[in-house]
């Protein structure tokens, strides 16, 4: 299953942090979104020093993963 479905709201994450793929793709998908922005240390979901979204203040969520709001932050 791809770590990334597309549904009504928009693009959510559904890759598991226990899951190789799934933390290379949120890195990659980081390393490349110039909206990027490290949370709050008690917020982040993994310890890395690398752009992650598991890590970025604009994800919120989900049940069955996170979106990521960073059209939102921008306003």
């Amino acid at each position: 299953m791809a770590p990334v479905i597309d549904t009504e709201s928009g693009p959510v994450f559904v890759g598991s942090v226990d899951e190789p793929e799934s933390l290379a793709t949120a890195e990659k998908i980081a390393r490349n979104c110039a909206a990027f922005s490290l949370d709050d240390d008690d917020e982040c979901y993994i310890e890395s020093d690398e752009p992650n979204c598991f890590n970025c203040r604009a994800r919120r969520w989900q049940r069955s993963g996170f979106s990521c709001m960073k059209e939102l932050l921008r306003g």
